[in-house]
């Protein structure tokens, strides 16, 4: 499917109000955008990626223009369709950023647990988009720093 010019250009200029206005600048916020270890997407009002960063590419397993002008249903698990539209809808009415707990189909199908933050994009007092970001949480009810492990009791192996 091909992305609408007009409307990634207006995303992409909302966007880059956020930027520096050196070419510096931009070059780290490029970095920034690349480089960060969780998936960063923007999708268009229908549900459209718009942009993806390359851990987008790494934790689903496709390539960046394989995901471009896909919808997210082709990445959300069915059974966790529902909240994904219904947080989709929820920003529409009011300007909140919600989280919630999902899982990405990769290509090889494999499921990976994640945690989605997104809000709406606004330009003009119109909303022109949604931008987020995913975080692998598999096996976060065991990493350490994990704020649910400071109440859970120690592990103690059987002898003692």
């Amino acid at each position: 499917m091909k992305i609408d010019p007009n409307q990634a250009a207006s995303v992409a200029a909302k966007l880059a109000e956020a930027k520096p206005t050196s070419a510096h600048g931009e070059e780290r916020y490029r970095e920034l955008f690349e480089n960060c270890r969780d998936a960063i997407y923007v999708h268009d009002l229908t549900g459209r990626y718009i942009l993806v960063n390359r851990a987008a590419e790494e934790l689903s397993g496709y390539q960046r223009d394989e995901i471009l002008g896909k919808h997210y249903s082709n990445f959300v698990a069915p059974r966790h369709l529902k909240e994904a539209r219904e947080n989709f809808c929820l920003k529409l009415d009011v300007p909140i950023e919600t989280t919630y707990e999902a899982e990405v189909v990769c290509r090889n199908g494999a499921r990976i647990p994640v945690e989605v933050s997104s809000r709406m994009i606004y330009e003009n007092g119109e909303a022109v988009g949604v931008q987020g970001t995913v975080r692998d949480i598999t096996g976060s009810e065991t990493r350490p720093g994990n704020p649910a492990n400071l109440f859970a009791p120690p592990n103690r192996s059987a002898g003692g």
